[in-house]
C-alpha cells in the first residue's frame, strides 16, 4: 500500500490525517512516492520507510556517528501498563485491551532523567499525544548490554569466591 492510499483510507487516524502527513514529511521524506516514506502505523513513526515499516538505517546516510550513551535510569522510569482502549477520535479501538506505555509518563521519564530519545512522543498536537515505542529499541539494546556485562563480572567474581572456598583446607 502506498503512504498516500494510506492516508486516504480511515486507518484509525480520524481527523489527524493530515497531521500525520504533516509530520511524516520532511526534505527527505515524500509521502506521494510508491510506499516508502512516512508513518507507517498508529505510534507515528518517522522518517524514511520500506516495505512493512523498516526504517533507513545505512551507515551511508548518517554522519556524527556516536555510540549511545545507556540509561537505566530513564527505562526504570518507565511505566508499562496493560489498559483497554477508550478512543476519544476512533470509537473502532474502544473496549480492545492492550499492552504498551503511557506518553504522559515516557515525557515525565525523559525530563526526570535529562535522558533524551528524539521523536520518542510526538506532541504537535497536546490534546493526541503519541508514542514511537520503536524509538526505545536502542536505548533498550544498550542497557542490555551493560547489563550483560554486569551480569558477567557478578559471574567471575562469584566462580572465583566458590573456587577460593573449595580449595581452603577445613
Amino acid at each position: 500500500m502506498s503512504a498516500a492510499s494510506f492516508f486516504n483510507n480511515n486507518n484509525s487516524f480520524g481527523n489527524y490525517s493530515n497531521y500525520y502527513k504533516t509530520i511524516g514529511s520532511s526534505k527527505c521524506c515524500n509521502l506521494a512516492s510508491a510506499g516508502q516514506t512516512g508513518p507507517t502505523g498508529p505510534q507515528g513513526q518517522i522518517g524514511p520507510t520500506g516495505p512493512s515499516g523498516v526504517t533507513t538505517s545505512d551507515e551511508r546516510d548518517k554522519t556524527d556517528i556516536q555510540p549511545l550513551e545507556p540509561s537505566l535510569e530513564f527505562l526504570k522510569k518507565l511505566q508499562p501498563v496493560r489498559f483497554t482502549w477508550n478512543m476519544r477520535l476512533d470509537e473502532t479501538m474502544r473496549g480492545q485491551p492492550d499492552v504498551g506505555f503511557i506518553a504522559q509518563n515516557m515525557l515525565k521519564a525523559q525530563q526526570d532523567t535529562g535522558y533524551s530519545i528524539p521523536n520518542l512522543v510526538i506532541d504537535k498536537d497536546p490534546e493526541y499525544l503519541l508514542a514511537n515505542y520503536s524509538r526505545l529499541i536502542p536505548t533498550m539494546a544498550q542497557v542490555i548490554q551493560l547489563l550483560d556485562e554486569r551480569i558477567c563480572v557478578l559471574e567471575n567474581k562469584l566462580l572465583n569466591i566458590i573456587a577460593s572456598v573449595s580449595t581452603d583446607p577445613i
